[in-house]
């Protein structure tokens, strides 16, 4: 079981809130930006009946995918073939969408695991009726990730670039020096409204983003002054981000925890 709600932003962009009774139970959820017949990703296969439900009557020509992940392109199979929506992603993604993984149990349960699929590699520019979206790489949550950028209307549909201010637990896959760089580019384009895929949409993007790569920045530079000191990566991840959350960490099978934030550094 799951429910779904629609807000429209900026008098342009319907936001999808998607999420099911056990992702609700856990804070997760998505929010799928559809903007003139382009669903930019396709949320998780467990909200497969709640995303084809909040999409009845609308098109969905394409749907666009920012990375591999499954609670991103989990639904991309079912809109292909029920929609008849053709698929994009980025080029280091296709050979994941074509051959998933397999997903440890924790990311299963909470999203499910996705059906193959066989994507085009995203055009530099998409064109929607009124607007052009820039595809811009964004590595750091993971390295196959873009934003994509509509530069007169200010917005930039971000993925997993923000996800929260001060997040203090980071997964094995995810490279801290990359996560700063990807900031530091979409901040220098001045967005007005971002799009976060798990927050909504960011009305005040500069200061949230700010705050995010402000954090990032002080975790790198204190962690790098404690590694010269001798201090060991567990040492060091007590001390800026607290005690471990060994729970989650043991649920994900390691992909999970305060430790890998600071490995991402060093």
């Amino acid at each position: 079981m799951g429910s779904y709600s629609i807000k429209i932003v900026d008098n342009a962009v319907r936001v999808i809130h998607l999420q099911t009774r056990f992702t609700s139970s856990m804070g997760f959820s998505v929010h799928i930006p559809h903007i003139e017949g382009v669903l930019f990703d396709s949320g998780y296969p467990h909200a497969r009946g709640v995303l084809l439900e909040a999409l009845r009557g609308l098109s969905v020509e394409r749907v666009v995918n920012t990375h591999s992940h499954e609670d991103h392109l989990g639904n991309n199979f079912h809109l292909q073939r029920e929609l008849g929506s053709r698929l994009y992603a980025p080029a280091a993604s296709l050979s994941i969408a074509k051959k998933p993984p397999r997903i440890p149990l924790f990311r299963r349960a909470i999203w499910g695991t996705p059906d193959p699929c066989h994507p085009e590699a995203l055009p530099e520019i998409i064109v929607t009726g009124k607007f052009q979206f820039r595809a811009i790489p964004t590595p750091g949550h993971i390295d196959d990730m873009v934003a994509f950028h509509e530069a007169e209307r200010g917005w930039v549909i971000g993925g997993d670039l923000y996800l929260g201010d001060r997040i203090r637990v980071g997964a094995t896959w995810e490279n801290g020096k990359h996560w700063i760089a990807s900031l530091e580019r979409v901040l220098a384009l001045k967005p007005r409204i971002f799009f976060c895929y798990h927050r909504g949409a960011i009305l005040k993007p500069q200061e949230a983003l700010g705050r995010k790569l402000d954090f990032l920045r002080t975790i790198e530079r204190k962690a790098r002054d404690m590694r010269a000191q001798g201090l060991s990566i567990h040492e060091i991840s007590h001390r800026l981000l607290g005690r471990e959350k060994y729970l989650l960490k043991l649920l994900s099978a390691g992909e999970f925890s305060k430790m890998n934030l600071i490995r991402s550094f060093l």
